[in-house]
């Protein structure tokens, strides 16, 4: 039985990896007020991050995820060479931008004005992310997506079902917001895509509540975000969502409403689906993980220890990696725990008869395999230390949570201080990851 829920703790972990944001895309708040400007804070550094128009491709043709491919709401942050940029929730609901800047080893608000907090003037303040919202960056511009809730739900006292995308600069000025009707719902299990340039594209729910239709569409948004254009729509019995993308065209996967074990995977440029059931006669209902990279497809089935690889671009499938015998722990189930990162698959490795699970690493350009035994305690248990955002030389990661107390005020302006739980991100150079080596570097937050 002990060996029974440690391996349910290790299965926990990994889908703690993949979806402990999720709880921030709808949750509803009791303390919903206005509340004044908080009288004393420290000037945030202005960020200045040259390398991050190197981030992106400087071809208005090729495209790229610019948040995870697992869907907006499994996305940390905005990733730059040199830092991330994430939010920070007040109890309302609002949120202020923060920027976990890693030359400085310093997490701090976006705003250089002293008058920080509930502050409609601050570079820093989102004044509702009721519904989610998320952080991405494209070029030298920082973007904010905050999803709108259904229109059902728009009469329901406290909710926000304006969908918005805010676009400023990566030092939090020259702001520009841009509302979308209760009628745009951003897929928050769906990706966003750019062009490197001046365009993104990703896939919505458009509501018609006269028809009662929900339809996904894939739709373009300039960079001064002034509307949107539909490229392509669906008809109102599936839904889309973007996964990833491949040279000049987007991925995507389309379910059936009426049976959500048929789901489909299919290529799309901007004017037309390119290629249908992109991988054959390969039954999608039993993929359970997947990631894209580099033009091939990398996904895990149900019952197997192998790691299958499908190259989109030549509509071929290649020799899959074995871990059946991976360093005699003989697993009988492999699951791809995240993105992509510095040319490494990351996979979680499970031997279910013996209730034992461990992770590896997989270099891609070797396809060698090796252990990673990073864990953190959390809560008395060993969790492993995933990546959430990667610079140019180190990995975000998590260790955990921690509290610290803030400071705010009420309606009436009485200040009041409450504690606070955040995740505790720390920085861990490429190489000391790879190799399991804990040498963590801790973050100087903001007061």
């Amino acid at each position: 039985m002990k060996k029974a829920a440690r391996f349910s703790i290790e299965i926990l972990s990994l889908l703690l990896l993949m979806s402990h944001f999720l709880a921030g895309c709808s949750e509803e708040y009791g303390y919903n007020s206005e509340v004044a400007a908080t009288e004393s804070a420290t000037p945030a550094p202005t960020i200045i991050d040259e390398d991050a128009a190197g981030t992106v491709p400087s071809s208005g043709e090729e495209l790229h995820m610019l948040t995870a491919q697992q869907g907006i709401a499994m996305t940390v942050g905005g990733e730059t060479a040199n830092g991330c940029y994430s939010l920070d929730p007040y109890p309302d609901a609002s949120a202020d931008i923060i920027y976990y800047d890693y030359l400085t080893q310093e997490c701090i608000r976006l705003s250089a004005d002293a008058n920080l907090g509930h502050d409609p003037a601050s570079t820093a303040y989102i004044p509702s992310f009721k519904g989610g919202a998320r952080c991405f960056v494209v070029g030298d511009y920082l973007y904010v997506i905050k999803n709108g809730q259904p229109y059902t739900d728009a009469s329901v006292s406290g909710n926000d079902p304006t969908a918005r995308i805010y676009s400023m600069a990566l030092d939090g000025s020259d702001r520009k917001i841009q509302e979308y009707g209760s009628n745009v719902v951003f897929n928050w299990f769906g990706g966003v895509a750019g062009n490197g340039t001046d365009a993104l594209f990703t896939i919505v729910s458009i509501v018609d509540p006269q028809k009662a239709e929900v339809k996904s569409a894939l739709v373009k948004f300039g960079r001064n975000l002034s509307g949107y254009e539909i490229l392509y729509e669906w008809n109102d019995d599936v839904v889309a969502n973007l996964v990833g993308t491949c040279d000049d065209s987007f991925i995507a996967t389309i379910t059936s409403k009426s049976d959500p074990t048929k789901t489909e995977w299919i290529s799309i440029s901007q004017e037309r689906v390119l290629k249908d059931n992109l991988l054959g006669d390969e039954k999608e209902s039993n993929i359970t993980s997947y990631t894209i990279y580099d033009g091939i497809m990398y996904y895990t089935k149900e019952k197997s220890a192998a790691v299958y690889r499908y190259d989109i671009l030549h509509d071929v499938h290649l020799e899959s990696l074995e871990t059946d015998e991976y360093e005699d722990f003989l697993p009988s189930r492999t699951m791809i725990s995240c993105e992509v990162r510095d040319s490494h698959l990351i996979l979680y490795l499970a031997n279910e008869a013996l209730y034992k699970g461990t992770y590896a690493s997989v270099d891609l350009d070797t396809m060698q395999i090796a252990p990673l035994n990073l864990y953190a305690k959390e809560n008395g248990e060993d969790v492993f230390v995933g990546i959430f955002a990667e610079g140019e030389k180190d990995f975000l990661v998590r260790v955990g949570k921690f509290t610290r107390k803030r400071n705010d005020y009420g309606t009436d302006g009485t200040p009041f201080t409450y504690e606070q739980s955040f995740e505790d991100y720390v920085l861990i150079r490429k190489e000391d990851y790879w190799n399991s080596r804990p040498n963590y570097l801790r973050f100087k937050y903001y007061e």
